[in-house]
This record gives C-alpha cells, structure tokens and sequence, in this order.
C-alpha cells in the first residue's frame, strides 16, 4: 500500500490553519457573548447575558450620571406630533435613553474617581518643533505647515540637516549574460492551495496476496455497524469497549478475543467466504470460444522465414494452427488442465473436451440468456489434456467457416462453462463484431441498441468476476470489432485485451495461458473518515466495496478520495486520521485469507509540506489509469484535462529534483500517454462533428473509438509503474 502523498491534504482556500488535536474542553468552546443595551457606547464583553457589571449598572442608573448620557440618535427624523423611536430597540425616546459620555482625561475638573477601573494612559513626549517648515499656499488660522524636501540634485539646497538620509547612489549597469536560456517552466512559489488533488492510495494487489512468511492471527474483530477491523491504532478503554476510529460506534472487546499485533499489517487465515465454503483451484477451466463465421476465410500474406516471396492464408487456418500449437504445448506444460471448446457463426456449437458430440444452440435458443448460462453450467466437466488432446486437435482440424457471428450468446454459454472452475479463464478469439440479436454491435446506429448492447456485455463482465473467471479478448489484425464494448470483459476480469496479426495468435494463446491466477474471490475494502468519500466512484461514500475476482501476474490499483467542502475545517482541528484496507481472498489451496492494513496518517493544508512529499511514480501510475477509464466511460473532454492538470503538477515536482534516470522514467512515461493528451482531442471533435446534438451527448467521443485507440485506452487503465515504460503511443484517429 503506497499514498502518492504522506499526508492527507485538505485544500483550504483561507489562510493556513494550524493543526490541533481536538479538545474536550467546553470552556474552549464558548464563546464570549456581547451586550447590547439602549446606548451607542453600552457594548462591554461580559460573561453573561444579564448587561453590565453590578458597579456599573448602580452608577447608570444614578440620577446625578444622566449629564454624562445622550441618548440614541433616531434612523430617521420624527415626523412632527410623533415620538423619537431607537434605531435598535424602536422604543420612544421619551423614556429618557442616554449615551454615557466619558469624559476627558485631559479634563482636569472631571472627577476620575469612579473610572479607576479603567487605568490612566500614559500621554506621549511632546514632539518638538521643526523651524524649517513651510507654510501651506492657504495657511488657516491654526497655522498648518507642510515639510517640502528638497531635491538631491538641487546643488544650492542644505542637505546637512537631512544627514540622516544618505544621498542614494546608482547601481553599476548588470552586464548581459547571452550564454544564459531561459527555462521551459519558470519556477514559481507554491499556491495557496494544489489545483490537483494528491490524495491517492496504490495497492499492488498480486503483492498483497502474497503472504509467504508472514505471521498469522486467530481472527479479526469487526465494528458492528460498519465491519471495520480492531486495529493496533484503536482505542480500547478498560479492555471492555473498543471505539471505531470510523464511525464512533462502541463495541463490547468478547472475552477469549486476541488483540491484533503490532503494527499496521495483519493476516487473519481459516475463515470460509460468505457462503461458508471453501474452495481451490485445482485442474481450473480453459475454454476457447473461436469465431467460425464467414468473415474467417479472408485471406492475407504472410511471408516466409526463409524466402521473401511468402505465401497467402486464411484467418481460419491462421487460427486452427495457433490452437493446434497452444494444445500441444499444454500438454507438455501443464497437462492437468482441462480445456474445452466453442465455435461461433449464425449458431453456437459446444464442442466441450472433444469427446462427445457437440451441442448446437440455434435461432430462438440464441436470445434467452437464462437458458443459454443454464446450458453452460450444465456442460460435464472437461477432462484432463492428457485424456483428451486427441479428440480436442481432432475437432480443431475440421472446424470451417460460415454464417454470421453470434458472438453474444457463445461468451455467455463460454463463461458459464468456465464458472465451474474457480480461477478459470476463457479465450474469444474473433475477426468482426457481433451481428446477432443478443449483444448485437453492428447495428447500433441508435443510442438505445447501443446502450442495450453495452449493457449486456457489463452484465456479462460481472458474472464471470463473481465466478472468479478471467476473459480474455482477441481480435484480428485490421479488423473492427467495436472493441471498446467487447473489451469490457477482459477490463473487468483482468484478462488481456490484445488486436494481433494473424500469425502471431499462438504467441498470445500462450502468453495468456501462462500468466498463472494466484488467487481467486478477491475483494478489496477500503475505509475513510466520514468526512471523505472516493472520487470517480458510483457513489461518493466513505467506504468503498471493490470486487476483483482473480488476480494473476502484476496487478496495480489506484483510488483517489476527497473531502467534503464543508468538513474542511472540521478535519484540521486533528493532527491524524486513520486508513484501513481489508482485502480478503482465497489462494490457491483453498485457504481463505484477510488481510489487514490498517495507519493513521497526519493532516495538513499547507501546500508546501503536501507538494515536497508526493511521490511522482505513484501519480504517474494513477494519471494513466482514472484518465483510460473516464475516456472509456464517454467522459472523453473530463479525461483529457484531468490528465493534463496532473501532468502539471508531476512537472511542479520534477523540477524540484535532479536525477537523471527519473527524468528518463518521465520523458517515457509522457510518450505512453501521448493518446490522452494528443489524440482524445481529435476524437472528442471528431464525436460532436457527428453527433446529432454534442451539447447533451457527453460520450460523443469514445463512440468513434477506433479500435486501437480502445485497445490503448484497456493497457492504460490497467496501468503499472513498469508497464508504462513499454507502451507506445498510438495515433490511429
């Protein structure tokens, strides 16, 4: 777990306020209340709100002080037979109001006596006069003088009576300095406040489950009301309540129950998920679900190693010989897997292990989703690669093309088969979009087929991350397949997303199968005060509730949180504030774990302090991926200045530093991300040119997405601080 900044910065646009721990002391808290009473000059700090100190009250109300009180002038004159109101308190003035009138202490007659509460001020020297003053062009009666200085350059003038004042010498001339070039970002003194937020949290996640070596505590202890954890930071008074630094709520410390250990990590193990079931990922699930529609017999050319003059192939033989190759080398690999497999055209066949004959799902069959995944489930259970290798190579052999491409039905049917297996993976493979009724994005000229359409494939997204199934997406090279809709499986599930040359498909069949899935079911909970909430979030709570499935190879999320404007102040008065993470998951014996991480981290608001801590990589890591996921979600204009504006601020901090291999990581880092900050432009003008109102179409952009441009979009958002060294821009409009 890595914060982009070792504080929680609270941007305040007043000035800086100290940060104080908060108090219990109430006489803190009040506020002293001001007296107003019926005169002008009555207004006395007092204690209560009963008006003037006793001494006081007796001697106003004295009949012999009335000379020394005037009353209130009225807010407006009387007019003639009406009474004289207060502008305060609209009583007549015929009640006598007086305005107390203290009398001169340069008044030697006045009797000073009874002011002794209020000490005699000290009269200043007297100032003496200065003979050389002039008088003014229009001298009154008081004889009013203005002091002219005379200029330095008069010669006649006395300067010896002005000697304080030395005569002021010019500057020798700077000489220029031409071998000087001026800086491409003058530095400038920090702002008042970051124009960018800098409250981020990373979580290497394949990190996090790994927990080879680490100690193991009996069980963790919930909060009642919002299942945070007892932490080594919380408050426990008398071992009998412990107070949630969240949410205040007290809970009774059971008899029997182990305080975590010290420190801000902690591993809990044994306990079975929500269900109450434990389960592993033994012999999981490999489905290839392969496109055989008509579109697969185009031919290309593919040149020969060891001639130039190559030789012209279909996308089809393409495929089968990448499969062909991919079953062979599991079986050496990895034998216990078990793989089945589907093809899809104007039907879908499922083919399983080989084995048996296939089952071929048609016309209406096509459009019940509910009957297509109880098809899928119901699917025996592939055998092993070892039993069944030559029925599966069998099949690919005789596989042709044909017909449409219901692409829609054959990933659902696809990933139920694969539910069965937690950690199993699927592999679609396909050269053009889906045609069919169900998932259909070829004729999606309507907003409401689009969005239909999309809907269908998040839906199907959630699915197979419940079911801990990772999708991967292939598609042919210089094709369309509106990937940006279809790649939301593998977004969601953490498969790959991948547009390859047809000769290059057993190079990623392979890669996919050997990124191993080191845990299943995971799930990420994260816990803020009440006065912050997660920004780009469904909704802006404290407590954010992530599912995750499976995690395989190097994984890296980033969240980025607020606060409310209005608890800005409220946060300051304390000096830290806690942060927990909870990730459960389950590895791969079956074990089910929790993972405790849990800090309390100071509170700041100067900007300064904020700016000097941040750490570029971690900002760097989060840029790329809220930018990739907000062009994705349509919010193409929203994505390009937020990428924009932190890139300023990742300036700001370089600048401050010397080192030659981070400025390297940044120049290849600002490369990768050249289609956020160059390219989403040309899309976003490209979208409202052909929207039909692009003020009230917010996701004009993303609907022209090219399907490279998408294909950048899915690297981006599953960004890692290695990985963006790879990338390489893509400027495909």
């Amino acid at each position: 777990m890595e914060f982009c900044c070792r504080y929680f910065y609270i941007p305040n646009k007043g000035p800086r306020t100290p940060n104080i721990a908060p108090t219990n002391d109430k006489s803190a808290q009040r506020e002293s209340t001001k007296v107003y009473g019926l005169y002008d000059n009555d207004g006395i700090e007092s204690e209560g709100a009963a008006g003037l100190p006793p001494a006081f009250q007796k001697e106003i109300n004295d009949q012999e002080f009335k000379e020394h009180l005037t009353p209130k002038l009225a807010s407006r004159p009387t007019q003639p037979g009406e009474k004289g109101r207060s502008p305060e308190t609209h009583l007549p003035l015929d009640d006598h109001e007086y305005l107390e009138v203290l009398p001169s202490f340069n008044d030697t007659s006045a009797d000073h006596g009874r002011y002794s509460e209020f000490p005699h001020p000290r009269a200043p020297p007297p100032v003496p006069r200065r003979t050389h003053l002039k008088p003014l062009s229009h001298p009154s009666d008081d004889h009013e003088y203005l002091e002219v200085l005379p200029s330095f350059n008069d010669t006649s003038a006395d300067h010896s009576r002005y000697s304080e004042f030395p005569h002021p010498q010019a500057p020798p001339p700077v000489p220029r300095r031409t071998h000087l070039k001026p800086l491409s970002h003058p530095s400038a003194p920090p702002p008042e406040h970051l124009q960018v937020n800098c409250n981020i949290v990373l979580f290497n996640v394949s990190k996090l489950v790994d927990v080879t070596g680490q100690s193991v505590t009996e069980g963790p202890i919930f909060c009642q009301q919002c299942t945070a954890a007892l932490s080594a930071t919380t408050q426990v008074d008398d071992q009998e309540f412990w107070h949630c630094d969240f949410c205040g709520t007290s809970t009774p410390v059971e008899r029997g129950c182990v305080a975590p250990n010290p420190g801000d990590d902690n591993l809990y193990m044994g306990f079975p998920d929500q269900d109450g079931n434990l389960s592993n990922m033994d012999d999981p699930v490999l489905v290839f679900c392969i496109d055989t529609s008509g579109s697969m017999c185009v031919t290309s050319k593919q040149e020969d190693d060891e001639d130039h003059e190559g030789h012209y192939t279909t996308r089809m033989q393409e495929v089968k010989s990448g499969l062909l190759r991919c079953l062979a080398f599991l079986k050496q690999r990895y034998p216990s897997t078990r793989v089945a497999l589907v093809t899809f055209s104007d039907q879908v066949l499922l083919y399983g292990d080989g084995m048996q004959e296939p089952q071929k799902l048609q016309d209406c069959e096509l459009l019940d989703q509910d009957y297509l995944r109880s098809q899928g489930q119901q699917q025996p259970l592939p055998h092993r690669l070892t039993d069944s290798l030559e029925y599966l190579e069998a099949t690919v052999q005789r596989l042709e093309e044909t017909g449409a491409t219901a692409l829609g039905p054959a990933a659902l049917v696809s990933i139920a088969i694969a539910s069965l297996k937690p950690g199993s993976k699927v592999i679609i493979c396909t050269d053009g979009k889906a045609n069919t009724d169900l998932g259909n994005l070829e004729d999606c000229k309507e907003d409401i087929l689009r969005q239909y359409a999309k809907l269908f494939y998040t839906d199907l997204a959630e699915f197979a991350l419940m079911h801990s199934v990772v999708v991967s997406v292939l598609t042919i090279e210089g094709t369309d397949c509106s990937l940006l809709e279809l790649g939301q499986l593998a977004s969601k599930t953490g498969g790959k997303v991948n547009i390859v040359p047809p000769k290059h498909l057993y190079n990623e069949f392979q890669s996919i199968v050997e990124t191993e899935v080191i845990a299943t079911n995971v799930k990420l909970k994260i816990f803020l005060p009440l006065s912050m909430f997660f920004l780009y979030e469904e909704r802006t709570l404290p407590i954010l509730d992530r599912p995750l499935g499976s995690i395989s190879g190097d994984t890296e999320l980033t969240f980025e949180f607020s606060t409310h404007e209005s608890k800005h102040l409220e946060i300051l008065r304390y000096s830290e504030l806690p942060f927990q993470a909870q990730l459960s998951f389950t590895m791969a014996d079956g074990q089910p774990v929790v993972r405790i991480l849990s800090q309390k981290r100071p509170v700041t608001n100067d900007s300064s302090a904020a700016l000097d801590t941040i750490d570029v990589a971690v900002l760097q890591t989060h840029s790329a991926q809220v930018s990739a996921r907000l062009a994705m979600e349509g919010r193409v204009e929203e994505a390009r200045d937020l990428a924009l504006a932190q890139k300023q601020l990742i300036e700001q901090v370089m600048s401050t530093h010397t080192d030659v291999d981070r400025d390297d990581a940044y120049e290849e880092w600002e490369s990768a991300m050249a289609p956020i900050y160059e390219d989403l432009e040309a899309y976003r003008a490209k979208g409202k040119a052909s929207s039909r109102d692009p003020q009230d179409d917010p996701t004009a952009g993303s609907k022209t997405f090219s399907d490279e441009m998408a294909s950048m979009m899915f690297h981006l958002k599953h960004a890692k601080q290695q990985l963006l060294r790879k990338l390489k821009p893509t400027h495909a409009v």
